[in-house]
């Protein structure tokens, strides 16, 4: 259905959920975000869901946004963040060799490698699907991090079993990376 451009985007998904007696936990459960992210979109803050998120709603109840869509799909709030538009993937596995471990106030997270080419599907190293996403919230990624600037979930999930001594254990990694020649 083609929709008038006059009112605005946030306004209109909201009407299509509530027609569709559908409730923002269930939408966000339906396009795997949060049910915080659908709320604030709903009251004007559009950039609370990346693109690829709100053309999933749309599909939902049937709707063409393409007269909304942005020049750059990256969400508006991250672009500002981040000062880059240039999407970006990454292998989801902890232990793959494209991803470096280090550790933060005895937490330990990894620091996903760039891939070479952002249009590859599989990693070079491991051969797992490339992740072009943030796990929790959809939001594209354009930076380089271990943490999702939109919602703060770390891109790659630590494995449950962590060794003692973080510290050494992600140096030792690093340093068998580096030996490898990475």
């Amino acid at each position: 259905m083609t929709i008038a451009t006059n009112i605005p985007l946030h306004k209109i998904l909201s009407e299509a959920r509530r027609s569709h007696s559908m409730t923002q936990s269930a939408l966000a459960k339906e396009v795997k975000c949060k049910q915080s992210a659908i709320s604030m979109m709903e009251r004007g803050k559009e950039d609370a869901l990346a693109w690829s998120k709100i053309e999933s709603i749309a599909k939902i109840f049937d709707l063409n946004i393409e007269a909304f869509a942005p020049k750059s799909k990256v969400p508006i709030a991250q672009r500002a963040l981040t000062g880059d538009s240039t999407p970006r993937t990454f292998c989801p596995i902890f232990d793959c060799p494209a991803n470096i471990p280090y550790v933060v106030n005895g937490k330990l997270y990894a620091l996903p490698r760039a891939i070479a080419n952002p249009a590859d599907k599989y990693c070079a190293y491991c051969g797992e699907l490339l992740e072009k996403t943030c796990p929790e919230c959809g939001a594209d990624i354009t930076a380089e991090a271990a943490c999702c600037k939109s919602c703060g979930t770390p891109y790659i999930a630590t494995p449950t079993e962590i060794p003692e001594g973080l510290e050494n254990w992600a140096q030792s990694q690093r340093q068998n990376m580096k030996d490898l020649g990475m």
